[in-house]
């Protein structure tokens, strides 16, 4: 499945990998392509083994079965054509692979180039399904909204960089344990002004040659590469049929409480590759005011989450905004949340008579409901919710905020009804740019939209995450290192995207070719499937 999928063989054409003479362990042969390297990586993550994988490659008959899939994938035009058209008659071993990590570990740039490339390769894929293309701001489809959330993945190896009392020095340094005897300090850490980090052996105070760990790991939030976990957050899209998720960006955590910065990270990296074909943003309330005021006016996306509870057992207070001094006091709850409140500008209209009709206006838990004051006349009571009745996105004239919001409600009246358009954002002058995104809520909870997209959201995401944490054996990751732990989550997801991609369409080309079909038989397919938009 993966050597028929055209953007397998873009992200593996990243690879830092180079063909020369030197030998990993006896075992590394130059001849293999980029794709049948990146295909061990893969094979030995679904594996959960090395050894395991390269057994997977060793028996003749399968080997042969691989090289014949090459050759009809590499005459198709699948694989780029400066990719040999033949693959050795030895199987691929494990060396192989490790070489192309140890390059990916110790290459400046080589991860984030295979961190693009997978970028490129998954928006390709969404783009040729019919992502981005439907639905609108007033009813987003499903296959326009991206879907956020953070899980958290541990190794099951422990640290080996801790800090231990140095006697000569009379203070705590950073240092490097031996493994097999973890009393014996193995080196003392240090870095200079520059940033790179030497080590010194504790008895000649001499600096080493070589780091006796991984350098990534010194410049981990944390002292070590397995001391900490790391929060995993996938940025994907769905269609409506089953076996249609695509993960675009995959941000990795290293740092506490920092997923909605990294949420953020990813859009930012998406907006470049599809500016403002993005329509909604689907995640928990880790998201707030501030991001969602930059997802408005920057990104021109819609967020949609729930609304953060007020303090327990507070009464909600706020003094209306159109000048009066009456105060407005809500004590509205749902479900046991005290939910909460902001007051709006009073909406008027002219009636019969050249008079004023005035509306009091008030967001309630996101929703916008209209109020008016009780038998008591002291505090506001709900009496209707406008209908919506149109959401728009219009440019503007900046390029730190180029788009804008407005929310059409029809309000009802007795002597005719009128429309009014609220901003959900802040606006240009203003400074209620956090209090109105924090509070106002598109579509707010219980309406038809939130129901259908954050319920599809929250069960994608929390069902891909769960599924890639069981990937693992015990739920824990089997590498330690920042660029080993990031690699194993991108090869699980670019397996992951090319079972999408057989689900959706790769099936006719693949199925053909497993039913032995001949090549011109299939070369009409297979066009159509390789044939779009780069």
């Amino acid at each position: 499945m993966l050597l028929f999928d055209r953007r397998f063989h873009q992200v593996a054409a990243a690879l830092a990998y180079k063909k020369d003479d030197d030998l990993v362990e006896g075992h590394r042969n130059r001849d293999y392509p980029k794709s049948i390297v990146l295909l061990f990586g893969v094979l030995s993550r679904v594996c959960r083994s090395q050894p395991r994988a390269e057994a997977f490659f060793r028996p003749p008959d399968m080997w042969q079965l691989i090289r014949r899939y090459w050759e009809q994938a590499y005459a198709l035009g699948i694989i780029p054509s400066e990719e040999p058209s033949q693959l050795p008659n030895e199987p691929i071993k494990v060396g192989q692979w490790r070489y192309a990590l140890k390059m990916l570990e110790t290459e400046p740039g080589a991860f984030a180039a295979v961190e693009a490339a997978f970028v490129n390769a998954s928006v390709d894929l969404a783009l040729s399904l019919g992502y981005f293309s439907t639905g609108s701001f007033t009813n987003p489809a499903k296959s326009s909204c991206l879907f956020a959330d953070g899980t958290e993945i541990r190794s099951q190896y422990r640290s080996h960089i801790e800090k231990r009392w140095d006697e000569k020095t009379g203070k705590k340094r950073r240092a490097a344990i031996d493994p097999q005897a973890k009393d014996r300090v193995r080196a003392w850490l240090v870095s200079d002004d520059a940033g790179r980090w030497r080590a010194i052996d504790p008895d000649t105070g001499e600096v080493k040659r070589k780091l006796p760990v991984d350098p990534e790991a010194l410049a981990s939030a944390k002292y070590g590469p397995t001391q900490s976990a790391y929060n995993v957050v996938p940025l994907s899209v769905r269609g409506d049929t089953p076996h249609s998720r695509v993960t675009i960006w995959i941000g990795i955590d290293e740092s506490e409480n920092t997923e909605a910065a990294t949420i953020m990270r990813g859009i930012d990296r998406i907006d470049e590759v599809l500016p403002g074909k993005v329509q909604c943003l689907i995640t928990d309330m880790i998201i707030r005011g501030t991001h969602q005021n930059t997802l408005f006016t920057k990104y021109g996306i819609i967020p949609i989450t729930k609304v953060a509870a007020s303090g327990s057992g507070e009464v909600v207070t706020d003094t209306s905004t159109d000048g009066s001094d009456n105060s407005v006091t809500v004590t509205t709850s749902r479900k046991g949340k005290k939910v909460k409140s902001l007051p709006l500008v009073r909406q008027k209209h002219t009636v019969m008579g050249n008079k004023v009709c005035s509306h009091q206006l008030m967001l309630v838990d996101g929703a916008v409901v209209e109020v008016d004051y009780d038998e008591t006349g002291r505090d506001f009571v709900e009496i209707s919710r406008p209908k919506k009745v149109q959401v728009k996105r219009s440019a503007r004239k900046t390029e730190e905020r180029p788009y804008s919001f407005s929310d059409g409600y029809c309000i009802t009246c007795p002597h005719g009804d009128f429309t009014v358009w609220l901003c959900p954002h802040q606006r240009i002058g203003a400074d209620d740019g956090r209090k109105m995104a924090e509070n106002f809520r598109v579509f707010p909870e219980g309406s038809p939209q939130f129901i259908e997209l954050y319920g599809a959201g929250r069960n994608t995401s929390e069902g891909g995450n769960a599924h890639h944490k069981n990937s693992y054996p015990h739920k824990r990751s089997q590498s330690s290192g920042r660029i080993a732990m990031n690699l194993d989550v991108i090869l699980y997801f670019i397996a992951d995207n090319s079972r999408t991609w057989y689900f959706q369409t790769g099936f006719k080309i693949v199925d053909a070719v497993l039913q032995g079909d001949p090549i011109p038989a299939i070369t009409t397919a297979a066009a159509a499937l390789t044939s779009t938009a780069a």
